[in-house]
């Protein structure tokens, strides 16, 4: 069949209850095919609720992951995103973590490795609400690019309404280490393998 400029969409709803415990990951490895796909989530994560979720989103094609997380009174998401593209592939994370009860806690962890002509977004926003306080929220987005003509755009945003809480967020962007590199390729590692294993030991803390 032709798929050429086909649009799919899809996505899921959950609810954590109370006192409960989920771990989602995520993996989704696509093919410069011609179609795109938007996937749209919404997590809703009730009191003392755990949200541990986990994407990886590689290879190339055109796609974007919307995910947006509410947290109750004690409640607590883990949010980490991997990406890594290639060529003239389009994708990223568009999300919002709203924090809407005492105590709730979240972390987002993006990091984002690029080659070739690839295009990658991380557009995220944490929300504490005035009914929020106590709220700990730390978001980071790193990138890496392999190539002089890969870009990524990465918008960590923080939106708060009360003072008593803790809350940091903060990214950079940049290309693998050449001491590194010239360290690895002393010792008789080729510039490909010692590529390799930079990207892997950048990648490893979410694998």
């Amino acid at each position: 069949d032709d798929i050429e400029n086909t649009l799919i969409i899809y996505g899921y709803d959950l609810h954590i209850a109370q006192d409960s415990t989920l771990r989602v990951v995520k993996t989704h490895t696509m093919e410069d095919t011609g179609y795109s796909i938007v996937a749209s989530h919404k997590v809703n994560v009730a009191k003392q609720a755990n949200a541990l979720l986990k994407s990886f989103d590689l290879g190339g094609g055109q796609a974007l992951q919307l995910i947006k997380v509410e947290l109750d009174t004690y409640a607590h998401v883990e949010a980490f995103h991997l990406l890594y593209l290639n060529e003239n592939s389009k994708r990223g994370t568009v999300s919002q973590i709203v924090h809407k009860g005492e105590h709730s806690t979240s972390t987002q962890i993006a990091k984002n490795i690029l080659d070739g002509n690839a295009r990658g977004i991380f557009d995220a926003l944490i929300k504490v609400e005035h009914s929020a306080k106590y709220t700990k929220a730390d978001q980071n987005s790193k990138s890496i690019l392999l190539h002089d003509k890969a870009y990524m755009a990465s918008k960590p945003q923080l939106e708060i309404y009360i003072d008593e809480l803790e809350a940091s967020h903060g990214a950079t962007t940049g290309q693998l280490d050449q001491k590194q590199l010239f360290y690895l390729q002393s010792r008789g590692i080729s510039y490909l393998e010692a590529r390799k294993i930079l990207v892997i030991a950048f990648a490893n803390t979410l694998i």
